[in-house]
This record gives structure tokens, sequence and C-alpha cells, in this order.
């Protein structure tokens, strides 16, 4: 099994004049790189936590933003977590699956924000 795969997608150009465009990822297992329009904003490790990209850099003045985001989970060939999931299954064995798991979704903040405790890529 190919433990590695990619979305993409095409989406309208965001227009929020004076807020910056984070892009929150509710979930990914296991590893996770995202890229807006070719350039790669950043890459999270974990299956259950969530993550959040600052995509107002990325963000191509009008037309089409192509959001790519490779997922690679290497189930139990490697030493992260995995629970019951497995490569080859039996008795109280999950077969194994990842991906974008969880909500993702765009969000305009303030240019400028106050952030107590982030514990994520803000």
């Amino acid at each position: 099994m190919d433990e590695g795969r990619f979305f993409r997608v095409e989406l309208p150009f965001v227009f929020w004049p004076d807020r910056r465009k984070l892009l929150h990822f509710g979930a990914v297992d296991w590893q996770a790189t995202v890229f807006l329009n070719g350039r790669e904003l950043g890459s999270h490790r974990g299956g259950y936590d969530a993550f959040t990209l600052d995509i107002t850099k990325a963000l191509k003045p009008g037309g089409i933003q192509e959001l790519v985001v490779s997922v690679w989970d290497p189930t139990d060939t490697s030493w992260q977590l995995h629970g019951k999931q497995t490569l080859h299954p039996a008795g109280c064995s999950y077969t194994a699956s990842s991906g974008i798991w969880h909500t993702v979704w765009l969000e305009p903040v303030p240019m400028t924000t106050w952030q107590m405790g982030c514990s994520h890529r803000c």
C-alpha cells in the first residue's frame, strides 16, 4: 500500500481587504504539507490535532487559487501512534485510513491580532 496521497482543489479568489486569511485544518492523518499556488506554506505532524496556516501572502490577486495538501501516513511501519490501524489487519485491528478527516475552513482575521497560548502555527 502506498501511504502518500495528494489532495488538490481549485478555489475562487478570496477578497477580504485589510484582513489576513487563515486556513484551519481540524485534523489530517498523519503528516500534512500544504501548498497554495505552488508555494509551500508549512507542514504539520499528528493525526488528531488541529493546525492553522496564514495563506495571505500566497494568494494570487484575482483568479483561481490552487490548494494542494500532501498527506503521508506510514501507519504501522514507523514510530508514530496509530491505534489499531494496520496495513495488514487481522483480529481486532482496523484497516488503515488516512488523509484530511476533519473540517477545513478559511477565516478572515484583522491584520493585527492578539494570541495568547497559541499552540499551533498561526
